[in-house]
């Protein structure tokens, strides 16, 4: 029988996460939900393969850190898998470049918190001071801006559709990387209290603060595979070699979920 070692979340090394081998039925499950719904679809993948006669009780991934969600399918991947390479393609000086990656590499580029998953701020809203905490991203969040992508991606570029849902996906970015102090338990509520205070910042001074806060706020939280947040997706941040002598330069792919969720 195949084992999968014990999985500490990153954001939070103490908490081991026990999994089993995905199988055939664990494949046709997922095969049944809308292949443009990754994150539902990591979520319930996450959570479907928890051994819970190891565990105990269902460690819900909707509320694990994007981060600990893509190091998790990577983690279940590399060790249920005896081919671990991926191809992946990119354009460089318009013309089409190929590199097989191989997964159990990017195990170099991992790291764990050795902090609280939040970093304390202030930020100045009219005559207030607001004290806040940043945090990462959740598995909720990001299903919630994937659906706001998916709805963006039903219109043209330039219509102004487009670009409002653009504008949605940055603000439910910051909304969601925040915890304002007294904000009220529920999550919809709470969302609705940290939008009604930052959509009355001041763009130029208030916002543009609050922003370079909650960045360098970021800083302090890296966790996981080398990874980065844009636009409502997750980028893959691996080095590749240039020509001999020419050292090494970060390349940067969409971390596409099917291709760590196994299928037939």
């Amino acid at each position: 029988m195949l084992n999968i070692p014990e999985f500490p979340l990153p954001s939070n090394p103490k908490t081991k996460i026990s999994f089993r081998a995905p199988d055939v039925s664990d494949c046709m499950l997922i095969a049944d939900q809308n292949p443009h719904l990754e994150e539902s679809a990591t979520t319930l993948y996450l959570n479907t393969l928890q051994d819970l006669k190891k565990q105990g009780s269902l460690n819900d991934s909707a509320f694990w850190t994007g981060e600990d969600r893509r190091t998790a399918l990577w983690w279940i991947f590399i060790n249920s898998n005896e081919d671990t390479t991926v191809s992946y393609r990119f354009s460089e000086n318009e013309e089409d470049v190929y590199l097989d990656l191989n997964l159990v590499d990017l195990g170099d580029t991992a790291v764990t918190l050795s902090r609280k998953p939040s970093v304390p701020i202030e930020f100045d809203y009219a005559d207030e001071v607001v004290k806040a905490e940043v945090v990462p991203l959740n598995g909720q969040s990001l299903e919630a801006i994937e659906l706001t992508r998916l709805e963006r991606g039903q219109h043209e570029k330039e219509s102004i559709e487009y670009k409002q849902l653009t504008s949605k996906i940055s603000m439910q970015q910051l909304i969601y990387s925040l915890r304002i102090k007294g904000e009220p338990d529920d999550p919809d509520d709470a969302a609705d209290k940290r939008y009604s205070i930052i959509s009355k910042l001041k763009i130029g001074t208030e916002y543009r603060s609050l922003m370079a806060k909650v960045h360098q706020a970021k800083k302090l939280l890296v966790h996981g595979l080398a990874t980065t947040y844009h636009d409502g997706v997750y980028l893959l941040v691996v080095e590749r070699e240039l020509k001999e002598g020419e050292g090494v330069r970060p390349l940067m792919f969409p971390f596409q979920c099917d291709h760590f969720i196994q299928t037939l």
